[in-house]
């Protein structure tokens, strides 16, 4: 087994990129972790940046052609009884705060007692992409109007979770 030298970049006590380090460009290497940590991590806050989507207007928000960042969608509630929600409306905040030049943020607001049960296209929506109402809360990326995965927003650094992937969700 051969071992591939790596450079890992951690923030807030968690890992956010993982760079190769092979011997022939580790300078550049260096170079580009220090250029990840400034534009992501060493930046002051920004405002919060997350906008409200109404359920029938998700598909046509999702498809933004002047626009090349990944949109992450959540699907939350303001419900002080979805305490899941709360939390991870705390996490989206954040994520927004830090991301916003990377990601674009849109959250669907739903009545956890009547909303998930009864909306026909958000429960439409949910079954195209495969996502169940047990998982709710949770935020569903998109690029380009295509779907490329979902990221649980309780009990996770979305932040760090979301930089982590924006490679991925770009290629």
């Amino acid at each position: 087994m051969t071992a591939v030298p790596m450079i890992a970049l951690f923030a807030d006590e968690q890992p956010i990129r993982m760079v190769s380090a092979n011997a022939p460009g580790q300078v550049n290497t260096l170079r580009r972790a220090i250029d990840i940590w400034t534009e992501q991590w060493a930046s002051p806050r920004g405002d919060i940046v997350v906008a409200e989507v109404a359920a029938q207007d998700v598909p046509a928000s999702l498809r933004r052609p002047d626009d090349d960042r990944p949109i992450v969608l959540t699907l939350t509630s303001t419900d002080t009884s979805c305490r899941h929600c709360l939390t991870g409306n705390a996490f989206i905040e954040e994520a927004s705060r830090y991301l916003s030049s990377d990601f674009i943020f849109l959250n669907v607001y739903f009545d956890p007692s009547q909303t998930v049960h009864t909306d026909n296209d958000l429960r439409l929506f949910l079954s195209r992409i495969g996502v169940s109402f047990s998982e709710l809360p949770i935020s569903l990326v998109f690029y380009n109007g295509e779907y490329k995965g979902k990221v649980p927003t309780l009990g996770q650094n979305l932040r760090v979770s979301l930089s982590q992937a924006l490679p991925l969700i770009k290629n």
